[in-house]
């Protein structure tokens, strides 16, 4: 199975991301890159006892969408340090989440994990 990506576009004289197109990035993105991503857009602000207020299923478009936009927002590192900015959150739960989330839309990542 392919894995899902994501492209981002890179400022090919600072190195930062930026929404104009100048150098193209593809990440390929395996079922954790996805959920760190979602647990980035919505937690790293949700303090943890709240992560059981997020809804259990999200259409395929909007997963992407959020997941595209922390790749954007934060590049490929500092998706993976959402949880620096979320030190209230349980990690574990929160990845959970986003796993089962991911999967309900896209079955084919649970052969990924």
């Amino acid at each position: 199975m392919a894995r899902p990506v994501v492209r981002t576009w890179v400022n090919r004289r600072t190195g930062k991301h930026t929404k104009r197109i100048t150098a193209q990035v593809v990440h390929h993105l395996s079922l954790d890159d996805m959920a760190n991503a979602l647990c980035s857009a919505y937690a790293r602000n949700t303090p943890a006892e709240e992560l059981g207020s997020l809804p259990e299923r999200l259409p395929i478009t909007r997963i992407m969408e959020a997941v595209r936009e922390q790749y954007e927002t934060y590049g490929t590192n500092a998706v993976w340090t959402w949880s620096d900015d979320a030190r209230d959150v349980d990690q574990e739960t929160c990845r959970g989440w986003a796993k089962r989330v991911i999967v309900a839309a896209l079955p084919e990542m649970a052969e990924t994990e």
